[in-house]
C-alpha cells in the first residue's frame, strides 16, 4: 500500500513508528560512541548495549516496512 493510499490512522502510526525507530537508533549510537555517559558501565557492556539498541531499531524499521 502506498503512503498516499493509507488512512489517517495508518499514517500517524507509521510516522510514530519512524520516530521511535530514530530514538532507538540515536540512543544506541550514543551508548556506542559517547565515552562519558552518566552510568557506571564498563566499556564492553556500554558498547554491547548500544549494539543491542541499534539492532532493535533495525528490527522495528523492518517490521514497520513489512506492515500493510
Amino acid at each position: 500500500m502506498n503512503f498516499s493510499q493509507k488512512t489517517g490512522k495508518q499514517k500517524i502510526v507509521f510516522i510514530l513508528g519512524i520516530g521511535i525507530f530514530a530514538m532507538y537508533l540515536a540512543l544506541g549510537l550514543v551508548f556506542i560512541f559517547m565515552k562519558n555517559i552518566p552510568f557506571n558501565l564498563s566499556p564492553v557492556l556500554r558498547v554491547g548495549f548500544g549494539i543491542v539498541l541499534v539492532a532493535y531499531a533495525v528490527f522495528r524499521l523492518y517490521r514497520l516496512t513489512k506492515q500493510e
